[in-house]
């Protein structure tokens, strides 16, 4: 348990930094998967987020201070064809705290290069045509 939240700590600090220069960008991300035939199901999103919840304990979200937000999109109506963002709000000051860390750091460098963040939300999963769509939103 101490790992996973460790390394979702990791990868949520890496997002933040990105997020400190400026306000979510979701809704121009979920307008480009619109756009390209996918929509939101916020059925899933809810599970992904009590998932999610039953995973961390309220003590630890507190200590964390950070809000989490599980987007996802399916396209033409199908589970087999879908994406999974994820949202990230934190305080600027939490967020420098994370970032004091070399792995949170390096992360954050190989996140960046993938091009898997784009302002406050992460890609997490989805095909290659999913992620130029996140690239590019």
């Amino acid at each position: 348990m101490k790992k996973f939240t460790q390394v979702l700590a990791a990868v949520m600090a890496l997002a933040l930094l990105v997020f400190a220069s400026g306000c979510s960008n979701f809704n121009k991300i979920q307008k480009a998967y619109e756009k390209n035939e996918y929509t939101l199901n916020e059925n899933v999103e809810q599970f992904a987020s009590d998932l999610y919840a039953a995973a961390m304990d309220e003590e630890t979200m507190e200590e964390m201070d950070i809000k989490l937000y599980f987007h996802v999109f399916v396209k033409n109506g199908s589970f087999l064809n879908f994406v999974v963002i994820l949202e990230f709000d934190c305080s600027k000051e939490k967020m420098k705290e994370y970032m004091e860390d070399e792995d949170v750091k390096n992360a954050f460098i190989e996140a960046q290069e993938n091009d898997y963040i784009n302002g406050s939300c992460v890609f997490l999963y989805g095909d290659s045509a999913a992620l130029e769509i996140f690239k590019n939103a």
